[in-house]
């Protein structure tokens, strides 16, 4: 068989497919990548290297075309994402064996190696992306959705009550912060400034270039929604994964993100907590709903409750300094609403990687099963 070691794939497809979008050289080394929901490989054909993207099941051509279409209204807005090659038909896919495959350039860069300076450039590319697409209509429904309603909620706390070893305190403290969360979030969201979300944009869904993010990666949960709920999705994910560096982290990327709308800023809260609402309640569709409930219950939990409280106040507080600070800088503040950034040291860790392994950090953290 010349099925490739480790790879899942046989060397006679890669072959095809190199063929299918005119890669002539030969191809000399492959490498798997990382990646949550696509099989990622690397493959070097000449001097150049390419990534060779297989999609979930999930995934679809009519998908692709609009994700494609969407990178390249984001690359000529100046927004660094990698843009497919085009198949011999002109498609930025083509099918083999019931698969999807793309073929991307492969970008050398450096990973999340914390912070405060990659972390406000994290949220200055963020405010970009919004602002690239604004305008933009998009039908694209995410393969994971993690802005979830009530009734999904509701319905999830509901199947967890006939789980043995659940406490019924618990159920009933996630009830109460579901309706208040969700009353809050409704009575706002009609009012909110609405564009394209990337939808899962954390660090290691970003390369770095001295600090500053120089590629925006995994464009497959982009569909259109207010804006908060990407700001909304960092903090979660610097106070969930970054604990410790969660109140100068979050001061960072609001800083890097720029002004936030009065009814953002008051919403922003509820927005993180419908995000750590969906990880809790997920448990219901875990093969282990017990197992999966303890350990979100402990994660999430604490932070739904610090936001309804003292920490919602936080949080508000460090957004407001950002529009006050850019309202009393406005003859010196682009139209985009950045701040200048503030350079500050960055805590080194070991080891640089590329672009498609990056995602291990929070696949490993962020399991469903």
């Amino acid at each position: 068989m010349d099925r490739m070691d480790g790879l899942g794939i046989h060397k006679s497809m890669i072959e095809m497919i190199c063929k299918r979008f005119a890669i002539e050289e030969e191809v000399s080394e492959q490498k798997k990548l990382g990646g949550a929901f696509n099989t990622n490989i690397r493959i070097a054909a000449g001097r150049s290297e390419y990534v060779l993207r297989i999609s979930g099941a999930a995934a679809s051509e009519e998908q692709l075309r609009e994700i494609y279409r969407l990178q390249q209204r984001l690359s000529a807005q100046g927004i660094p994402v990698p843009l497919p090659h085009l198949a011999e038909n002109g498609e930025p896919c083509i099918r083999i064996d019931e698969k999807l495959i793309q073929v991307l350039p492969y970008i050398a860069g450096e990973p999340f190696r914390g912070g405060e300076c990659q972390v406000r450039s994290s949220g200055a590319m963020l405010r970009r992306f919004h602002e690239a697409l604004a305008g933009e209509g998009c039908p694209l429904n995410p393969p994971v959705d993690f802005h979830r309603t009530y009734d999904y909620c509701r319905e999830a706390l509901q199947q967890l009550e006939d789980v043995e070893r659940i406490s019924r305190f618990g159920l009933t403290e996630a009830a109460h912060a579901a309706e208040r969360v969700y009353a809050r979030w409704s009575a706002a969201e009609g009012n909110l400034p609405q564009t394209i979300l990337h939808g899962d944009w954390h660090f290691w869904n970003q390369l770095y270039t001295d600090d500053q993010v120089t590629a925006v990666l995994d464009l497959d949960y982009m569909h259109s929604g207010p804006r908060i709920m990407d700001v909304a999705y960092a903090m979660w994910i610097i106070h969930i994964l970054l604990p410790n560096r969660a109140a100068s982290y979050r001061r960072a990327f609001l800083a890097g993100y720029g002004a936030l709308h009065e009814e953002e800023i008051e919403v922003l809260p509820y927005a993180a907590a419908r995000i750590a609402l969906f990880f809790l309640c997920h448990a219901a569709y875990s093969s282990n709903p017990a197992r999966k409930w303890h350990k979100q219950y402990a994660n999430q939990m604490p932070f739904i409750n610090w936001l309804l409280t003292a920490g919602g106040q936080e949080l508000r507080k460090a957004a407001q300094a950002v529009r006050s600070q850019q309202i009393g800088q406005t003859n010196n503040v682009p139209a985009s609403g950045r701040l200048p950034g503030r350079h500050t040291a960055s805590i080194r860790f070991p080891a640089s990687i590329r672009w498609a392994s990056v995602l291990d950090p929070l696949t490993r953290s962020l399991k469903y099963e």
